[in-house]
């Protein structure tokens, strides 16, 4: 069985990306328990339910950060045994580090929570619209990946993640792999070769790379990360981090606006993505 899904131009799936980037950016700072926060996740519910799919949110209280967090996810039926998680994450971080503030403007995390969540939604149509060619798949919109401490707390960070381990990878669906999608619409595009990733899932995205002609904006560098797929990592699942980290001018910083995203930078990873699939498909969703 094949698994080939249409490839749309970088034009045509990143001006769709950035328009629900866009429009996640106008809500403004989407920290874990803001109203900015739920109207993001109201966007996505929407967004998922026009396409005539069958979104989820899982909300839960922590007691110790009092705060209410809450996941959006979404599984699409395929033709493959085991389902891939493609995610993102779609909370900002609270509070900046006094180091890395750029005057008196908020953080609305366009790049850092914001691209992420475009272009998975832009990915959601493309999915809706294959139907059962398809492979079976989950797509997540985690909350409170950030660390609520200003400066980076591993224990008070990955908060959507952790959850959605803790309740989901027992609960008898199989998953075969997961792909996460964070800080990918950088202008000067260059996503990391992320060291804590699964090393098989490395060569369908080199494939798929090297076939679109993409190979200076993708492995050039490496970066060491901790993000949404570590939880996933822990409990034996292979994961793939798509990250810019390395060289990110704007990364928590209160210049990480609109401006510093680029529509083609979009395409060009919602592409590679597609592009990996099949090959993602043959060798770990159907064993």
């Amino acid at each position: 069985m094949t698994f080939d899904l249409p490839l749309p131009t970088e034009d045509d799936l990143g001006k769709r990306a950035y328009a629900h980037v866009a429009r996640i950016a106008e809500l403004g700072p989407r920290h874990p328990g803001s109203k900015a926060r739920e109207r993001a996740a109201d966007l996505i519910f929407a967004r998922l339910r026009a396409l005539d799919l069958a979104p989820m949110r899982e909300a839960w209280f922590d007691e110790r950060e009092k705060i209410r967090f809450e996941n959006v996810r979404c599984r699409l039926t395929g033709n493959t045994n085991k389902c891939l998680l493609i995610t993102t994450h779609y909370d900002t971080k609270l509070e900046l580090p006094e180091s890395r503030r750029d005057g008196d403007g908020p953080f609305v995390g366009v790049n850092d929570g914001g691209s992420g969540t475009g272009l998975l939604l832009a990915l959601a149509e493309e999915f809706a619209a294959a139907g059962a060619r398809r492979p079976t798949l989950e797509l997540v919109w985690f909350d409170g990946e950030e660390s609520i401490p200003a400066q980076w707390d591993l224990d008070r960070a990955l908060y959507g993640s952790r959850e959605f381990v803790r309740r989901h990878l027992q609960d008898g669906h199989t998953y075969g792999a997961m792909i996460l999608l964070d800080m990918v619409g950088a202008k000067d595009l260059c996503i990391d070769r992320e060291e804590n990733s699964s090393k098989e899932l490395f060569a369908p995205f080199e494939a798929a790379v090297k076939r679109l002609g993409y190979d200076e904006h993708f492995f050039q560098t490496t970066c060491d990360v901790d993000d949404d797929h570590v939880p996933f990592l822990e409990a034996g699942l292979p994961s793939i981090d798509l990250i810019q980290f390395d060289d990110n001018p704007h990364w928590h910083r209160n210049s990480d606006t609109l401006e510093h995203v680029s529509p083609r930078s979009l395409g060009i990873v919602g592409r590679v993505v597609l592009a990996a699939l099949p090959a993602i498909a043959e060798r770990v969703l159907q064993k």
